[in-house]
């Protein structure tokens, strides 16, 4: 299990302000993020696979509930 600081949680929290504080790299962050998703899109359409959007469940869900509705 991950052990986070005060600071790292409150970074997490606060992305918006960590993005205006830290403004050079957050954005390095955002564009490599891009350039791997842009990158296993392409790889993946060159070879044929169909992109699927799925339901996504919240996380307050708990199992038991998830399980009554099937």
């Amino acid at each position: 299990m991950m052990v986070m600081t005060v600071l790292q949680e409150t970074r997490y929290r606060q992305r918006y302000l960590d993005g205006i504080v830290n403004h050079d790299h957050v954005r390095n962050i955002f564009v490599t993020r891009a350039r791997i998703v842009q990158y296993v899109r392409k790889y993946l359409d060159d070879r044929q696979f169909l992109e699927v959007m799925l339901c996504w469940i919240p996380p307050t869900c708990t199992e038991s509930a998830i399980l009554c509705q099937a």
